[in-house]
């Protein structure tokens, strides 16, 4: 009997372990992979085993994901997405959690794209490289290069970004871009035209429409629902259209009117037809019927014996 207790409670003391050990999953808890075109590969921080990254595969803290010659998109939480270039690899150092909102992104090489549909909280998100810090202070479009001979490009399509190193802080606003060397800021935020440069930012913005698309007709379908279930209830249903509003009544006393509604119009029109246009046609049949019934008036001609006088007396002499 003592044999037997000692054995459950070393393996409840196993499984209690075990289960400390695992990552506490919830809606905010973890990234997935939303696209991919090309290779793309994830490093699992408990077996640091590479594995092919495939469409809504999970990403939890402290896995890394790279691309070769692909490109990836990954979805986080409050419509931020996270894009990265072919031969780009980052580190997830912290994802947002019950009682921490915080998320924390290492860039290792190559480019990556930052799409934040949402900020909670300023410096809630941190993109940090090995010579500078960057600390997102309003929702937007950022996009991070990391170059040859530790250089680093940070770009502002829009929002707000504070960059720190060694050197100190400095805050990039809108339309503004700025170079970091070895953690140093060589100049000051310059601006730069919001138009598309590369292939990357081509794809990123083909990403952003397809995603605005989705959002779109999510809200039409939820609209779209409520007026069926307003329909079912009762029985009345409409489309919307940018400038008017049609409205059908599909209930059967509508319908009894509407159909009572055509006859009554198509008797009318019967009868019209029958009946003389106006006064004056009525008119006009009365005077041709009475000229029919009254007999004809005969008129004498002429006697040719007066005419044939009248030349006699002018040959006379």
């Amino acid at each position: 009997m003592k044999k037997t207790t000692a054995i459950l409670f070393i393996c409840l003391l196993t499984f209690s372990y075990a289960g400390s050990q695992e990552h506490d999953y919830s809606n905010h808890s973890f990234a997935r992979l939303s696209y991919i075109t090309g290779n793309t590969f994830i490093q699992n921080i408990s077996d640091l085993a590479y594995e092919e990254g495939i469409i809504n595969r999970p990403v939890i803290e402290g896995d890394r994901v790279g691309t070769t010659d692909g490109r990836a998109e990954i979805f986080m939480r409050n419509g931020t997405y996270l894009r990265l270039d072919n031969n780009t690899k980052i580190d997830f150092l912290n994802i947002p959690k019950k009682g921490n909102n915080i998320t924390q992104v290492r860039l290792w090489t190559g480019n990556i794209y930052f799409s934040i549909g949402k900020l909670e909280e300023e410096k809630n998100i941190e993109i940090h490289t090995a010579d500078v810090s960057f600390y997102i202070l309003d929702r937007g479009l950022y996009r991070i290069d990391i170059r040859e001979n530790s250089e680093t490009v940070i770009s502002v399509f829009q929002g707000m970004v504070e960059a720190t190193s060694e050197s100190g802080s400095v805050l990039i606003k809108k339309s503004q871009k700025m170079e970091i060397v070895q953690g140093q800021f060589t100049s000051r935020p310059k601006s730069f035209t919001l138009a598309v440069d590369d292939s990357f930012d081509r794809w990123s913005e083909y990403r952003d429409s397809q995603v605005r698309k989705r959002i779109a007709n999510n809200h039409l379908s939820k609209q779209m629902n409520s007026r069926v279930m307003s329909y079912k209830s009762d029985r009345r249903i409409s489309y919307p259209s940018p400038s008017r509003s049609y409205t059908i009544n599909r209930s059967a006393t509508a319908r009894s009117r509407f159909y009572s509604s055509i006859a009554g119009r198509s008797k009318v029109r019967d009868n019209r037809r029958s009946l003389p246009n106006s006064s004056r046609s009525m008119s006009s049949v009365l005077e041709r019927r009475n000229r029919l019934s009254s007999p004809p008036v005969m008129r004498r001609p002429k006697s040719t014996s007066t005419t044939t006088s009248k030349v006699n007396k002018k040959k006379k002499p």
